[in-house]
């Protein structure tokens, strides 16, 4: 958008800008939620990691071998599960971070189409 765009076209394509940029932070407010769930989550099942490796201790002291057995299985899956979460805490933190420098970039994009400034050359918002 530059100069010569008539003011009503110029209007428009910012409320557009204003449109998107909203949708984009309530995204981001999303995403922070998703990632809230996801770490309380990874905290049940670490405690639950945690009371079936002692349950397993337990069970060993006392020579309960199909007990041990037992919480061996359980054992395997909540170090499964948490490792999962794990992996898609830090999927979801990487995606929350793309999102916010998206969201910086639209920002300062949406301020200076509305001070009437042209956007650098470099630009991908100028590029298309």
């Amino acid at each position: 958008m530059d100069r010569a765009t008539p003011p009503q076209e110029r209007r428009e394509i910012l409320h557009r800008m204003r449109d998107t940029l909203v949708q984009a932070k309530v995204g981001i407010e999303e995403m922070r939620e998703a990632l809230a769930r996801s770490t309380q989550r990874l905290e049940i099942e670490r405690r639950e990691l945690d009371t079936v490796r002692r349950r397993k201790g337990l069970a060993a002291s006392i020579k309960d071998a199909e007990t041990v057995q037992i919480a061996e299985k359980y054992e395997q899956m909540y170090a499964e599960r948490v490792e999962v979460m794990a992996r898609k805490i830090a999927a979801q933190e990487n995606e929350l971070a793309l999102a916010e420098r998206d969201v910086a970039e639209m920002t300062r994009e949406l301020r200076l189409a509305s001070s009437g400034a042209t956007p650098p050359a470099g630009n991908a918002e100028a590029q298309r």
